[in-house]
């Protein structure tokens, strides 16, 4: 089992290596899974760029502040705040994505984790059909509720 497995992870990872230099695909054919890899990595590049804009220097506090803000749980609380700001199409797509079959880390709880995969697919959609200004509006909006949350466990 493991065998066939690990042929299909080459066969895959071929067809990517193939693929990276030709035309990109519609938008239509990615999956919610997909959007989503793209969203964490839009999402956890935006938290880093704010968090040098900060002045601090501290690569290991820069690090623990980027993981706690990116984290599956922060993210999930940040889904829960915005959804009343999300129009009717990026709630579809949340929705979507909170239904994908997703294999849920030992980190986070199941709903917790599906929201978070639904924020990250929120985000790499909006980037994927050129929505660029709202989704900059809903990275900083993202940022500032998760700070709030933050800033709330501590108290």
């Amino acid at each position: 089992m493991a065998a066939v497995k690990f042929r299909q992870f080459l066969h895959l990872r071929e067809q990517a290596l193939a693929r990276l230099t030709a035309e990109a695909s519609a938008v239509g054919e990615q999956s919610m899974q997909a959007y989503a890899f793209l969203g964490d990595a839009l999402y956890a590049a935006f938290v880093r760029r704010r968090l040098l804009a900060t002045g601090i220097t501290g690569t290991r506090v820069l690090h623990s502040l980027a993981a706690e803000i990116v984290s599956a749980k922060n993210q999930s609380r940040v889904l829960l705040v915005l959804a009343e700001q999300l129009t009717p199409e990026e709630r579809d797509i949340c929705r979507r994505a909170r239904n994908a079959q997703v294999t849920t880390p030992a980190s986070a709880g199941p709903d917790e984790y599906r929201r978070s995969t639904a924020w990250e697919a929120l985000l790499g959609y909006l980037h994927c059909v050129g929505r660029e200004e709202r989704l900059a509006e809903l990275l900083a909006a993202g940022l500032t509720a998760a700070v709030e949350v933050m800033r709330n466990e501590t108290k």
